[in-house]
């Protein structure tokens, strides 16, 4: 015998007093991030929760569903670390209440902030680029800005009392992370010293910079 592959198609079209019918599922995570779940199932589909494998059709409204949610990669982690040093910083997202990264330089940094989009990966935010139609301020370049999906691990970066907090995720900066903060806030001192700004921080925090 041999087989043949071909597309299947047409396969949710059942009718008849037999089809499955199709449920939707809303939960708070529903929108603004692509780690929720799907909205559509078959009656007897089973969704992890805290009770359990449950089926669709038994699901009460306030069960906890159990989501998956990948981890966020080595240079997405460094992404996060330099940009929130730097000139990023990570807002809660709407109903998830998980963290979305945001990153802006003017339109001469441009190709740099495409690069820290294409870091993003899967992490890549809907609107893709933005740009300003106009400049904020007489003299001042555009600005071209980029913002992530919303991400669980995103949270810990969050700014708190409308300034940066450092966390324990400061032990895991590396090279990725201090070449993405130096280009955001660093510059070179009579063309030969590096430095990097930290207004941003404590004295406290600087001294464990």
């Amino acid at each position: 015998k041999q087989f043949e592959f071909k597309k299947v198609i047409n396969w949710y079209r059942l009718v008849g007093k037999n089809a499955t019918p199709w449920l939707s599922v809303e939960t708070e995570f529903s929108r603004g991030s692509r780690w929720g779940i799907g909205t559509r199932y078959t009656s007897d589909h089973r969704l992890l929760t805290l009770r359990g494998w449950i089926e669709v059709q038994h699901l009460q409204p306030g069960d906890d569903l159990l989501l998956p949610a990948p981890r966020l990669s080595s240079s997405q982690l460094q992404l996060a670390i330099g940009s929130v040093l730097g000139d990023g910083c990570v807002s809660r997202r709407n109903k998830t209440g998980w963290g979305s990264l945001r990153f802006s330089n003017n339109e001469g940094q441009s190709e740099y902030v495409g690069w820290k989009y294409e870091l993003l990966g899967n992490l890549h935010g809907c609107a893709g680029i933005a740009t300003q139609a106009k400049p904020i301020s007489a003299g001042a370049r555009p600005q071209y800005w980029a913002d992530s999906a919303a991400h669980p691990e995103l949270l810990q970066f969050k700014n708190k009392g409308g300034r940066k907090i450092l966390g324990p995720w400061i032990e895991d900066l590396d090279s990725l992370g201090l070449a993405i903060w130096y280009q955001d806030d660093g510059t070179l001192v009579d063309g030969k010293y590096p430095r990097l700004y930290t207004l941003g921080f404590s004295r406290k925090e600087v001294d464990q910079l």
